[in-house]
């Protein structure tokens, strides 16, 4: 993932470095992408399915946040395959918010943009 992100902007530089210090200090876990295929074959560790769970362990789950992991696949060229796999998935976004809301209890609703500038 370090790699993905030798060209990005410092910004999502240091929001991809604090995601990865909670995740190294067991704050939350990562999966890999979810029902999509990860975008290298070797690893399912990638930054934009890693920030957007991130997200999601934060109860931050919103068409927000997708718009944001969309945002990163693109500073981060992903490949146009991969934007429609995640793109007919957050259209099911709904049932992860209900799930945050009603059986988690964690729900924080919109993506706060101060986020990514701590």
């Amino acid at each position: 993932m370090r790699a993905e992100l030798e060209h990005a902007p410092k910004w999502l530089r240091a929001f991809f470095n604090k995601a990865w210090r909670d995740f190294k200090q067991n704050k939350w876990s990562y999966d890999g992408a979810t029902f999509v295929p990860e975008r290298y074959k070797k690893t399912l560790f990638e930054v934009a399915a890693f920030l957007h769970d991130y997200l999601n362990s934060l109860g931050i789950v919103s068409y927000q946040a997708d718009a944001f992991m969309f945002r990163v696949m693109k500073l981060l060229k992903y490949s146009f395959k991969h934007f429609v796999y995640r793109w007919i998935l957050t259209r099911l976004t709904f049932l992860n918010i209900l799930r945050h809301k009603y059986y988690l209890k964690d729900w924080k609703g919109k993506f706060p943009i101060e986020i990514i500038q701590q």
